[in-house]
């Protein structure tokens, strides 16, 4: 009877042990999830963690004074609001772009469009709190500058545009919850502890002493 309430103490203490354990690494896989979920797109379909292309593209003449502008969708698909970094990066060949004739602006949502330049360093766009399944428009728009040289044209195929997007949960939403992570991979945790429970049994049996046979001798 003793070895028996042994055997289950031992089940119990690693259940006592793994169950935090799988129950940290069930929230660690949740909290990836919220960072893989922020994603861009060109189409609201077809969703990247990049994006990079010549997003202004046209067969006509780039001309001085002209604004065009693109729309590129941010997409939070977990189920927790995240904070994300969206880096906007100016890949131009065109002479006139590289002497400072294009001047950049980023959007988003509503808000009000933040300029800069598109010779410089990449911009990187903050966006906080985008909610849990929802998805929010960023605009870029290029303006070639009107004072620029008489008969000067961009050729639009020339100036790309590189978009790339991090993030993570947000702050404010706090650490995931167990309710949380329902929705993600708590099928694990019961795997995991029946899984620990048959090793301790397995343990406990290979230590409990062995019946004697027909042929042993009492000693």
């Amino acid at each position: 009877m003793g070895r028996s309430y042994r055997g289950l103490g031992l089940v119990g203490l690693m259940l006592l042990v793994v169950a935090p354990l799988t129950l940290f690494a069930v929230l660690s896989l949740f909290e990836d999830e919220s960072a893989d979920a922020i994603r861009l797109s060109l189409d609201g379909e077809h969703w990247t963690e990049a994006v990079d292309g010549d997003l202004f593209a046209s067969e006509q003449p780039w001309l001085p004074g002209e604004t065009r502008s693109a729309i590129v969708y941010v997409r939070n698909s977990g189920p927790a609001p995240v904070d994300a970094d969206v880096t906007v990066d100016c890949r131009s060949t065109d002479q006139v772009v590289l002497d400072g004739g294009l001047a950049l602006a980023t959007q988003v949502g509503r808000e009000p469009a933040v300029p800069f330049s598109a010779e410089m360093d990449p911009r990187k766009v903050r966006i906080e709190g985008l909610a849990a399944d929802s998805t929010l428009p960023l605009t870029v728009t290029a303006t070639f500058a009107g004072t620029g040289p008489v008969g000067a044209t961009i050729d639009s195929h020339d100036v790309r545009l590189a978009l790339r997007i991090r993030g993570a949960r947000s702050e404010d939403a706090g650490p995931p919850s167990l309710l949380d992570a329902a929705g993600a991979q708590l099928w694990l945790a019961p795997v995991l502890l029946v899984a620990a429970a048959g090793v301790a049994l397995r343990v406990q049996a290979r230590r409990a002493p062995r019946p004697p046979g027909p042929g042993d001798t009492p000693r």
